[in-house]
């Protein structure tokens, strides 16, 4: 990962990363037993996403970003704008704690439900978790660019 981003994305990785495990004795954001394995089940899951995302691509939206992943790490590594959705305030709360602490100025983040992000198109989004599913299809087709966007589905923890 260091010889495709360099060494300043991957350690800011890692100081996020250090942040969603002091924070998840407070709030439950990735599973307990996911911590030891928290680079490859977290950070190298989301940054795989960047192999799917055309040069051309501006935005990217994650719907239900929940502790963060994809999008802090996506955030981390793409110079486009990435907007995550999240409706539970105190995790948005935290994100946001985490975008200003790392100085993340492509990111956005959003402590609401998706319906309320109406009108924002996304050359790439990601849902996580959404439930149930054919809902979760339905409000994320709302939120795709004009074509030849195509949305990239990453249902995580």
């Amino acid at each position: 990962m260091t010889e495709r981003y360099g060494p300043d994305r991957v350690q800011r990785i890692a100081v996020f990363l250090d942040m969603v495990v002091a924070e998840n004795d407070l709030q439950n954001l990735i599973a307990p037993s996911t911590i030891e394995t928290i680079w490859v089940r977290h950070a190298l899951d989301s940054a795989q996403l960047m192999f799917h995302v055309e040069q051309s691509a501006e935005s990217w939206l994650d719907i239900g970003t929940g502790g963060g992943f994809p999008g802090m790490v996506v955030a981390l590594l793409f110079d486009g704008k990435v907007t995550m959705v999240e409706p539970r305030k105190k995790r948005a709360a935290f994100l946001q704690a985490c975008v200003d602490h790392l100085g993340i100025a492509n990111a956005d983040v959003m402590a609401s439900k998706v319906e309320a992000v109406s009108g924002r198109s996304a050359m790439r989004q990601t849902r996580h978790a959404l439930d149930p599913a054919s809902r979760s299809d339905r409000a994320g087709a709302a939120y795709r660019a004009p074509p030849p966007a195509r949305s990239s589905v990453s249902r995580g923890t």
